[in-house]
């Protein structure tokens, strides 16, 4: 069992980053619904497997939307600044974004 967990959920819409559900440590804080109007969900996980450990950190394409096709969602990903402030600045993650499924 992890030491620390968080979890949230980054959905991309038309009008960009919306933050989906957030569950810390296991215990769901805030439970939020998919926007209707998505077009993926990014799901950042923090886990730390103890108090002395490094924090694992990592992003997830979870869902995306069945009739945009991946050149359509990487130019909206492009339109925007990766979401949260779990993204480094310039990083693997923000390539990720930009060029992820």
């Amino acid at each position: 069992m992890a030491y620390d967990r968080y979890e949230v959920e980054h959905h991309l819409t038309p009008a960009g980053s919306v933050t989906g559900t957030v569950t810390d440590s296991g215990n769901q804080e805030t439970i939020v619904e998919p926007p209707t109007d998505r077009v993926e969900t990014w799901l950042y996980k923090m886990e730390q497997s103890s108090g002395w450990s490094r924090e694992s950190r990592h992003w997830e394409l979870v869902w995306k939307h069945p009739s945009m096709s991946l050149e359509e969602r990487r130019a909206l990903r492009a339109s925007f600044t990766p979401p949260g402030r779990e993204f480094p600045s310039p990083g693997p993650l923000q390539a990720l974004f930009k060029d992820g499924r």
